[in-house]
C-alpha cells in the first residue's frame, strides 16, 4: 500500500459508507441552516459543530437502514431502459433528419443514395 492511498472496505458494505458520508453531508448543510443566526454572537462554528455532531449521531443509523428500503423503492419505481444497439436507436428523429440531410448534401455530389439511417 503507497503512502497516500486510501484504505478500501469490500463492496458489499458500500451502502454503510454511502450512509455514513450521505448522513454526515445532511447534518452539515441542515445544522449550518439552523446556526446562521449565531454568526451574530461570533458562537456559530461551536453552535454548528455540536449540532453538527448531534444530528449526524441521529441520522447515521436512519440513513443506512432507510438507504437499502430507498434503494428498492427507486428500484420498483423505475425500469431499466434496453440497450442501445446502433446509433439510430440512441439518435432521436429530428438528429437522424439532420444527419440524413446533412449527408444528402454532401454525398449527393459523387451520386451516394442516402436514404435512412437504419432503413427507418
Amino acid at each position: 500500500m503507497e503512502c497516500c492511498e486510501i484504505p478500501k472496505i469490500p463492496r458489499r458494505f458500500s451502502h454503510f459508507l454511502y450512509g455514513v458520508i450521505q448522513s454526515g453531508l445532511t447534518a452539515g448543510i441542515a445544522t449550518a441552516i439552523a446556526s446562521i443566526n449565531f454568526h451574530v454572537t461570533s458562537a456559530f462554528f461551536l453552535h454548528w459543530i455540536q449540532s453538527r455532531i448531534l444530528a449526524w449521531l441521529m441520522m447515521l443509523p436512519i440513513v443506512i437502514f432507510a438507504a437499502p428500503a430507498i434503494r428498492k423503492l427507486t428500484f420498483v419505481m423505475t425500469y431499466d431502459e434496453p440497450p442501445a444497439t446502433d446509433l439510430t436507436d440512441i439518435l432521436d428523429q429530428r438528429d437522424r433528419d439532420y444527419c440524413i440531410a446533412v449527408l444528402r448534401s454532401r454525398c449527393s455530389s459523387v451520386g451516394a443514395d442516402v436514404c435512412g439511417a437504419g432503413g427507418r
